[in-house]
């Protein structure tokens, strides 16, 4: 019996390289069918593969922009601000700009009480204690001084001291001050001659002029408390004002009758 020749077998097509397709009939959709239901076979196994893939993807921040691209999209920007709004828009950022204006205007004031403050004994250390305290602005966000004494007095220690940096604000009255700077009001016009460090009986007589303006705005209510600079009881004491002290003065002054 003659033995049927033996077939070739199947040629082994190396990995990687496509294989041929099979040609089928025009018109027949069996090559169509096999070729969608190959690529629904390889999208599926990709995802089993990497589920992550597609959210890694969008997690991905964009490519940089080009030179060119950059300008083109800050063109198209600037166009949109300068986009003019509806009618109803506009009514609605008019209502928004007057709110928060509004808002603006009705937060209050910080208050700053109105502090008066007695010179002193121009001869003593009164004058240079005012100075380094109010040389600091950070004095004048939480009051407003005002000096009662003489602007001659205090320009004068300031220019010996060299406390340039020192400025004031001279007022005729307690309704004439300004706030945010140190006043002083003149309680005379003497010309006063001043000797640092030396006992002056007639420096008394200007203290006790200090504090009688100061205690008499006080009992007005122009002023909410008054601080009394340094000065030399025996000096100020005469038979005229029966002066003893600060605290004996302002309590007899003060006291409600």
């Amino acid at each position: 019996m003659d033995e049927h020749p033996k077939s070739n077998p199947p040629e082994q097509h190396e990995k990687g390289k496509k294989q041929p397709r099979t040609q089928y009939p025009q018109g027949d959709n069996r090559q169509r069918d096999r070729q969608n239901q190959q690529h629904r076979y390889t999208t599926d196994k990709n995802k089993q593969q990497n589920p992550k893939n597609e959210r890694n993807n969008n997690n991905n921040p964009p490519p940089p922009l080009s030179d060119g691209e950059e300008e083109t999209m800050l063109s198209i920007r600037e166009q949109e601000s300068l986009t003019p709004l509806l009618p109803d828009e506009q009514e609605k950022h008019k209502y928004t700009t007057q709110k928060q204006t509004s808002e603006k205007e009705e937060e209050p004031a910080k208050h700053r009480p109105i502090i008066g403050i007695t010179i002193g004994d121009m001869n003593s250390i009164a004058i240079e204690v005012i100075i380094k305290t109010f040389q600091d602005s950070r004095m004048l966000e939480h009051c407003t001084p005002v000096i009662y004494g003489s602007s001659r007095a205090m320009s004068y220690h300031r220019k010996v001291l060299q406390f340039d940096a020192f400025n004031y604000h001279i007022a005729h009255n307690i309704t004439k001050i300004k706030h945010g700077i140190c006043n002083i009001i003149n309680c005379w016009t003497d010309e006063v001659p001043i000797t640092i460090g030396k006992p002056n009986k007639k420096m008394g007589d200007y203290a006790f002029q200090a504090l009688e303006a100061a205690t008499f705005d006080l009992q007005n209510k122009h002023l909410e408390a008054i601080v009394t600079a340094p000065i030399n009881k025996h000096h100020v004491h005469n038979e005229s004002n029966g002066f003893m002290g600060h605290t004996e003065y302002l309590t007899q002054n003060l006291t409600p009758q």
